[in-house]
């Protein structure tokens, strides 16, 4: 009988071996050290914040507009660094990963099928 926790704990050790693994874990350690990337990150994070209070009263606030521009222009700023897009691309590649493997686990585990009504 095959034990299903070392079996796991082996499937975590091989993901964590995978060089989209340690890539992303490489970019993750560049972005926490790069001035200029945390500094884009801080400015979207404060124009989402602003964002929000304002999108309260929706286009009824005076500044809903001015406010929307600046969270997509923040948005667009920090999306356009070299680091941040290519953290996104293995940060992407893993989730599909990640997302076939759950289908072939929910494919091979037996149960009900449920569907939507």
């Amino acid at each position: 009988m095959i034990n299903i926790d070392k079996t796991l704990d082996e499937l975590c050790a091989l993901i964590e071996e995978l060089e989209e693994k340690k890539q992303l874990d490489n970019l993750d350690d560049l972005l926490a050290s790069n001035n200029e990337v945390q500094s884009l990150i801080n400015d979207f994070e404060k124009a989402k914040e602003r964002y929000y209070e304002v999108s309260k009263y929706s286009s009824h606030h005076p500044d809903f507009k001015e406010v929307s521009h600046q969270l997509i222009d923040a948005k667009e700023k920090m999306f356009d660094h070299e680091l941040i897009k290519r953290y996104k691309e293995v940060e992407n590649k893993l989730s599909i990963m990640t997302l076939r493997l759950n289908k072939q686990l929910k494919d091979i585990i037996p149960g009900e099928k449920k569907t939507c009504h």
